[in-house]
């Protein structure tokens, strides 16, 4: 009796185990700030795809001119090239992201909901 009790226990650690390490992680700062790349440099973007990566705030006042700009901004720098450095303090983060023209600029989060959000 006591090795079957064992043994289910040993079975519902491993489950357990097995539940949180294929869990949903959340995405980092820097997966974040891809994908808020990648949406400007697929242009023509509903507002939608800027509410899974900006703050509410921030994507209630976008409009399609602010699209236009980052797209107009992100051109002049050649395209997205990679992610330099992410510094997380808290809930604010920093990620730093080098353009392919070989300039670099810092992008603000915040952590809303749990989730790691872009901040303007």
């Amino acid at each position: 009796m006591k090795l079957k009790t064992t043994i289910l226990s040993i079975m519902t650690f491993l489950l357990m185990i097995t539940f949180v390490a294929c869990g949903k992680q959340e995405d980092s700062p820097s997966k974040v700030v891809k994908k808020f790349y990648d949406i400007i440099e697929k242009g023509n973007v509903d507002v939608k795809d800027y509410n899974k990566v900006m703050t509410s705030d921030t994507s209630m006042t976008l409009s399609l001119n602010y699209n236009q700009m980052r797209t107009g901004f992100l051109a002049s720098m050649g395209g997205f090239d990679k992610i330099n450095s992410e510094t997380i303090n808290g809930d604010a983060a920093t990620v730093s992201v080098l353009f392919k023209n070989g300039e670099s600029e810092d992008t603000k989060l915040v952590k809303e909901n749990g989730k790691w959000k872009v901040k303007m």
